[in-house]
């Protein structure tokens, strides 16, 4: 039926035509920027995948261990640490949720890349008011959730932000691209 609403109506489908030639036109140019800068939408993912999720991983198992033979772990839910009752156990004082937040605020702030021109100044400025609303907006429900995830997320976030601070100042450089790249 939409084939032949298309023969019907030549302007249609000349417009279709158009909109497919553009198309090709942009999957080439894409492909020949690939080529020459050596890009992938992938790049920079490594840390994700070889770090944060197996880590993320083998600490939910580890959790579930604990929860599938609790008479093993035993020491792991009545011992005191620190301030803590338990790390099983919500931080009664919210010393954590709020540690959490400053890391991971402080990694935004430590690895936000400048706004290169006046009008992405506006947009940076309004995503980092919005990232700021969004983690003081968790601290509330990341209260509710055990102190060993807690640890986690602190443990985590902060040495995102050193290994992160320490790759952009002292192993990244900047791509040259040409000018015909560049929007």
């Amino acid at each position: 039926a939409a084939l032949q609403a298309l023969e019907q109506n030549p302007k249609e489908s000349a417009t279709v035509g158009h909109a497919e030639a553009e198309l090709a036109g942009a999957e080439r140019k894409l492909e020949q920027f690939q080529k020459q800068t050596c890009f992938n939408p992938l790049q920079g993912m490594g840390y994700q995948w070889l770090c944060v999720l197996p880590l993320s991983v083998h600490g939910y198992l580890a959790l579930r261990g604990m929860m599938a033979h609790p008479a093993f772990f035993q020491d792991f839910v009545i011992n005191q640490t620190l301030w803590l009752d338990s790390l099983v156990l919500t931080d009664p004082y919210g010393v954590l949720p709020v540690l959490s937040a400053f890391t991971l605020l402080a990694n935004m702030e430590l690895n936000s890349p400048p706004a290169h021109a006046e009008e992405d100044e506006e947009t940076a400025l309004y995503m980092r008011f919005a990232y700021r609303g969004a983690v003081l907006t968790f601290v509330p429900v990341t209260a509710m959730l055990p102190s060993a995830a807690l640890v986690f997320i602190t443990t985590n976030a902060a040495y995102t932000a050193l290994a992160t601070w320490a790759f952009r100042h002292y192993a990244w450089e900047k791509p040259m691209l040409d000018r015909r790249w560049r929007l």
